[in-house]
């Protein structure tokens, strides 16, 4: 009975032991005043110190957000000109709509944590963005992301 009651009690703490990693790789916006939740996929590219971010959401097709800026670390980053962009797909390989940053209007991704032994980052962000094309064509002129918030693990 004693070994009963101690695997019991074994299974209970290891399945209440929070996983460390849970909630990372994730993206929270509203878009166009709705929520929009997804999950990340965030590189580094260590010669030009480019960051590349992606947001994933997947809807009744999938939709993707990017952001790209030269990265130094924590801080405020303004998105100009073509480090915004969104795109849906159906099936992940056809594009049905192309949405870049709005002319005239200015984009922020601020990195609020970043842990560069364990590539860990998180953040919020800001950007509107202009349709450039939609197939099936569809009345939605602009996409403005607001409220947006990440965690994510950088990957090379």
């Amino acid at each position: 009975m004693n070994k009963i009651a101690a695997i019991l009690l074994v299974l209970i703490i290891t399945s209440c032991h929070q996983d460390d990693r849970v909630g990372i790789n994730s993206v929270f916006a509203k878009r166009n005043n709705l929520d929009w939740i997804g999950t990340t996929e965030i590189s580094l590219d260590r010669v030009t110190d480019t960051l590349t971010f992606f947001g994933i959401a997947n809807r009744p097709n999938d939709e993707v957000i990017v952001m790209k800026i030269k990265f130094n670390g924590t801080g405020s980053y303004s998105l100009t000109k073509d480090q915004g962009l969104y795109y849906s797909t159906v099936g992940g390989d056809v594009w049905t709509s192309e949405y870049r940053l709005a002319p005239n209007t200015v984009g922020e991704i601020v990195i609020s944590k970043y842990e560069p032994t364990e590539k860990l980052i998180e953040g919020s962000f800001e950007i509107s963005l202009k349709k450039e094309r939609s197939n099936p064509e569809n009345n939605i002129d602009f996409y403005n992301f607001t409220q947006g918030t990440f965690k994510g693990q950088i990957y090379n």
